[in-house]
């Protein structure tokens, strides 16, 4: 068994933590989704709301290709899984 920071990553992010990594606003996040043009979130039990960690990085990093923005969301959420989704 590896006890490693990798076994420390979130896989799910709820609309918080989310927004902490994401330039929008709760309105913007929801009409974004319900255009397609940001991940949908998972429904994980009644009442429980979350984005696949893994779709939201997928997101960020194919905008900031040929962006140059080094500290957008794809960064933020690299260092944030780097120090074990703290």
């Amino acid at each position: 068994m590896g006890d490693s920071r990798d076994d420390l990553t979130p896989a799910f992010l709820r609309e918080r933590e989310l927004r902490s990594l994401v330039p929008f606003s709760s309105s913007t996040l929801w009409r974004e989704v319900k255009a397609g043009r940001f991940p949908a979130p998972v429904r994980l039990s009644p009442g429980v709301t979350a984005w696949r960690a893994q779709d939201v990085q997928a997101w960020a990093h194919e905008r900031s290709n040929g962006s140059g923005a080094s500290d957008g969301p794809d960064r933020r959420l690299a260092d944030r899984e780097s120090r074990g989704g703290r």
